[in-house]
């Protein structure tokens, strides 16, 4: 077997120009990825920031909802403690005040409870 120097040199320019069209493939392949990676990432982040925008909307809507009743019941608690005619609802009825509630119900609990008395002493021959 010969060696031949010019056949090798041959080889090497040749693996050596192989080797620098793969390298050159390879940086031209990474920059396009990294091309695709920026452009999903920033994607990504369009379609969060969007989310976010909306989430604060909803939080802002309920927040604003929540404190408009709050309001609504702070003001009902006054009126009902000052002792003021109460108010028509959305509905138009008017609902009944706080104190009249209780005396309404210790009117009823009352009868009640004087007849339930009546209805066991009968029972009993009691008072007949």
């Amino acid at each position: 077997m010969s060696f031949n120097f010019f056949h090798v040199f041959t080889r090497l320019k040749l693996n050596q120009s192989s080797y620098s069209t793969t390298q050159a493939k390879l940086s031209k392949m990474e920059a396009e990825m990294k091309m695709v990676f920026q452009q999903k990432v920033q994607e990504k982040e369009s379609k969060l920031k969007i989310s976010e925008e909306e989430l604060y909307a909803r939080h802002k809507e309920m927040k604003d909802a929540l404190d408009k009743q709050r309001m609504e019941l702070e003001d009902k608690k006054r009126r009902i403690e000052s002792g003021r005619p109460p108010t028509p609802d959305k509905s138009g009825s008017v609902s009944i005040g706080f104190i009249d509630h209780i005396a309404r119900h210790k009117a009823d609990r009352g009868v009640l409870s004087r007849s339930s008395t009546l209805q066991k002493k009968n029972r009993f021959g009691i008072g007949k």
